[in-house]
């Protein structure tokens, strides 16, 4: 008995994640479609889960914490490692993203391109935890999610210096985006290229079957580059003409990556 309602708990904390990260804002009825599909496949998953004996269910092999679950060392070229963690609703973490958001070089590629305020950067960190945790729920439970989430990762060297933070993030009305944002003194050291390729094998392994797009002002010659090292190619319409994205008063040029045939049968 206390087995079951520990899991009826879980289920209606999920669905509580859920709501949270949808929020309260005014939706297409596309969107109503795809929410309606997710508490669906939630609500079908659970009630199996809640209803199979529990003795018999095997132990999941992921981490009770998602932030040591998807935590992951890289290395480097020159054979030194860094670290991507998980953001997590802490004020170490809240400190980190402020360093970033607010670091000039850093923040005059992103929004408006100005540094970041208090309110708006915990807003990200939020939002960032939620939706590692609703993410983590799922794939605890056996539950696929039906769509790409946002996972956000600060990233560290072998010593704990603070090197940016980079992440996958679910968009609405266009591809899903990969974003990099490196200080300063961890740049053209390989720390773009080794973070995206995780991100790229990350959203490949969950999100299968999905092209993953990049949101670059046309003056950003590094990310431009980078991308193109990772695989990406600018995004042009039937015409040829390259597609563009209006955010925050600015023009940003759409890239994409859709997986070669070698990628997706591993």
């Amino acid at each position: 008995m206390i087995g079951t309602v520990t899991k009826q708990t879980e289920a209606t904390t999920m669905n509580k994640k859920l709501t949270l990260i949808i929020g309260k804002k005014n939706l297409s009825p596309k969107a109503y479609g795809i929410i309606a599909i997710v508490i669906g496949l939630l609500g079908y998953g659970l009630y199996h889960w809640v209803q199979s004996p529990t003795l018999s269910k095997p132990t999941h092999h992921l981490a009770n914490n998602y932030a040591d679950a998807y935590k992951a060392t890289l290395t480097l070229k020159d054979g030194s490692t860094i670290v991507m963690q998980p953001v997590r609703n802490t004020a170490e973490d809240f400190q980190n993203l402020s360093k970033v958001y607010t670091e000039p070089t850093c923040a005059t590629m992103m929004t408006n391109g100005q540094p970041w305020a208090e309110k708006s950067i915990k807003g990200n960190q939020m939002f960032y935890t939620l939706s590692w945790e609703l993410f983590h729920d799922l794939q605890r439970s056996g539950v696929k999610s039906p769509q790409p989430m946002t996972l956000a990762f600060l990233v560290f060297d072998d010593k704990g210096t603070l090197l940016g933070d980079m992440g996958l993030q679910q968009e609405k009305d266009r591809l899903d985006e990969v974003f990099f944002n490196v200080m300063p003194s961890a740049r053209r050291k390989g720390v773009g290229y080794i973070g995206g390729r995780h991100l790229i094998e990350l959203y490949e392994k969950y999100f299968p079957g999905k092209a993953l797009g990049a949101n670059i002002l046309p003056h950003n010659m590094p990310s431009q580059k980078l991308m193109t090292k990772l695989g990406f190619t600018r995004k042009k319409d039937k015409s040829g003409t390259q597609e563009i994205v209006h955010m925050y008063g600015r023009i940003y040029e759409l890239w994409e990556r859709r997986a070669t045939p070698q990628e997706q049968k591993a």
